[in-house]
Formats: C-alpha cells, sequence, structure tokens
C-alpha cells in the first residue's frame, strides 16, 4: 500500500525501458559503453533504472513533483533496487534471501523489518511470467524470446565470440529448453510466491505449458524415433 505500492508500479513500467536485446554477458563480452560506466555490473538493470530516472526530469515527467524529499528518496530507492533485482544474475542469492524472511518473519511482508526481499521477487517473477499465462500468450513470448536470443547468437557468431546459452539456432531445442528453464527457474519462482500473495491461476498456466511441451517432446522424440528407423532400413 501507499508508497512501496507506488515504487512497485513504477519499478515494474520502467524495469526494461531501453532495452538492448540483448544480455549483461554479451554486452560485458563486448566491453560497450554502458558495461564499461556501470563496471560490467547489472548493466541492462543500472541502464533501466537511470533511464527512467532520467525521463522524471523531463519537461512534463515529474510524477513524483508532489512528494516530499524523503517521500522521493524513498521511492527511488525502492524502486532502483527491484529494478536491479531483476537481473538473472540475482536470482539465488533473492530466491534465498527471500525464503530466509519468510521463515523468520511470517507470510505478511508488512510486518517485516524490510519487505524488500518480497517486492524485489514479486517483480522478478514478474518479469519471468510469460510461459505462466494462457497458453496461446505463453507460446507467442517464447517465439519472440527464443528469436530474441537467436539473433544475439547471430552477433556472437559473427564476432567470433562464444555463443550464449539459448542463443544458438542451430543447438537449442526448444521444447527441453523451455521444459529445464520452467521447471528450475519459473515454476521454483512462483512457488516462492505462494507464501505471500495468491498465484494459483499462475500456476495453472503453467502447468498447462509444461503439459503442453511435454507432449511436444514426446511426439518430437517419436518422429526422432521413426527417422532414425526409417534411415536404417
Amino acid at each position: 500500500s501507499g508508497l512501496p505500492a507506488a515504487a512497485t508500479i513504477f519499478a515494474a513500467v520502467c524495469h526494461d525501458v531501453g532495452h538492448p536485446g540483448v544480455t549483461n554477458a554479451f554486452r560485458t563480452a563486448v566491453a560497450d559503453e554502458l558495461a564499461i560506466t556501470y563496471n560490467d555490473r547489472s548493466v541492462n538493470e543500472n541502464m533501466h533504472a537511470a533511464m527512467a530516472y532520467r525521463t522524471l526530469q523531463l519537461q512534463g515527467c515529474g510524477a513524483f513533483a508532489h512528494l516530499s524529499k524523503d517521500q522521493y528518496n524513498m521511492i527511488r530507492k525502492l524502486a532502483i533496487d527491484m529494478i536491479l533485482g531483476t537481473d538473472m544474475a540475482a536470482h539465488f542469492d533473492n530466491l534465498k534471501q527471500l525464503t530466509s524472511m519468510l521463515e523468520e518473519f511470517g507470510p505478511d511482508p508488512q510486518g517485516w523489518e524490510n519487505s524488500t526481499p518480497a517486492l524485489q521477487w514479486i517483480l522478478h517473477t514478474a518479469d519471468i511470467c510469460s510461459t505462466a499465462r494462457p497458453f496461446a500468450t505463453a507460446d507467442s513470448w517464447t517465439d519472440r524470446l527464443l528469436s530474441e536470443f537467436f539473433l544475439q547468437g547471430d552477433r556472437e557468431q559473427e564476432l567470433g565470440l562464444p555463443i550464449s546459452p539459448l542463443c544458438d539456432r542451430k543447438t537449442v531445442c526448444r521444447t527441453s529448453s523451455q521444459l529445464g528453464f520452467v521447471n528450475f527457474i519459473v515454476k521454483p519462482s512462483f512457488e516462492a510466491l505462494t507464501g505471500i500473495c495468491e498465484v494459483g491461476h499462475c500456476l495453472g498456466h503453467l502447468g498447462n505449458y509444461v503439459d503442453q511441451y511435454n507432449r511436444r517432446q514426446a511426439q518430437e522424440k517419436e518422429q526422432s524415433k521413426q527417422r532414425a528407423s526409417v534411415g536404417a532400413a
């Protein structure tokens, strides 16, 4: 409620602003200007936060101009913490912190000494939630994400760099890569949120996505066996 809610909404709106379509690892590998500026640390996320606050300084964009200095500083700190928390490099550390807070203080973050870990995790989970939407929407987002990854892989190949995980269009298997990501990253992220808020509908969509992809994977394996059988004959 109140200022934390405002900060959360603002961070959600701004958390990917200006995204260049490549990962932090790529930007670090090519030593681009912002990788140097941010010392290879959460390059994209630092850029998103900085761009958001530069925008607020433009004429007519002072969304928080009515706040006191203390209120503004609170929202700024919380929003930046949440945006930086969307860096996948922080995933497991932040999950460990959230789990510890839940165990120590219970399921209501308003009673915690610091609710930032809960808000960070809510935004981070929302950031990776494409597979927790109705299947047609989720599958179309999978198309978009893989296309972005493959374009990065193409650039890495052109530059003579090692191709990043999930970015090689010649070797990545859509079904197995997605099932691995969902089961190892996305599902545990939503399960961690069950101690804070209602995410049953998201887990339902996620379960349907996994079922659909398990069926696809089984069909692919069967088709592969049939092709191998024909080739052997």
